[in-house]
């Protein structure tokens, strides 16, 4: 099973929801792309997500969903236009 991905730094615009979908995903590295917007509420699926990495990209906000990880220990958001934290 996945537990790591690492997409950082590869120009990426949108990750699909279907990524979300991975059970035993502990480490998200999305940082150093091209992500714009909010991120997707489907990251609240992530039940055993332990550390998500999301700097220097375009986001503008974090959805709600984000407050269901209930194993999240590091979350790296800087260098964003984050404006609101849920």
């Amino acid at each position: 099973m996945i537990a790591n991905l690492n997409f950082n730094t590869n120009l990426i615009s949108s990750i699909p929801a279907s990524l979300f979908s991975l059970p035993l995903l502990k480490l998200l590295d999305i940082s150093c792309n091209k992500l714009s917007g909010e991120l997707s509420d489907a990251i609240g699926n992530c039940q055993a997500l332990v550390e998500l990495r999301a700097s220097s990209n375009s986001l503008t906000s974090l959805p709600e969903s984000i407050g269901d990880l209930k194993n999240l220990e590091v979350i790296d958001v800087r260098d964003n236009k984050i404006d609101r934290l849920p």
